[in-house]
């Protein structure tokens, strides 16, 4: 699994990629950015997943893809209760937005 990072930035509002963040020589560990990992797969449209990440399965449940201790991975967590690995879930859900821009729908999933 290659290791690749993304970063929210939150006083401009932005979401910076692992290209970008290499190229300013910006690492994990500074405290003005919020980090998430690729958890090493891709979504049905060939998106790549990060943890923090909101997807949504095949039948139009919501799901919030976070690591989970207790699974020693990254999960997708559904309202339903029901949780499964981001590995097995990646080629039937489709990544429609993140907690970073949608903090509203990710507390909605959540409750």
């Amino acid at each position: 699994m290659e290791i690749e990072f993304r970063a929210y930035e939150a006083a401009n509002a932005k979401m910076r990629y692992w290209d970008f963040l290499k190229s300013h020589l910006i690492m994990p560990g500074h405290s003005w950015w919020e980090w998430s990992q690729f958890v090493g797969s891709k979504d049905s449209n060939g998106r790549k997943i990060f943890d923090g990440d909101i997807g949504r399965d095949e039948g139009g449940n919501l799901c919030r893809i976070f690591w989970n201790n207790d699974n020693s991975g990254f999960v997708a967590d559904f309202p339903d209760g029901e949780m499964t690995s981001v590995a097995e879930a990646a080629g039937i859900m489709e990544i429609i937005d993140n907690k970073f821009d949608n903090p509203d729908l990710w507390e909605k999933i959540n409750a």
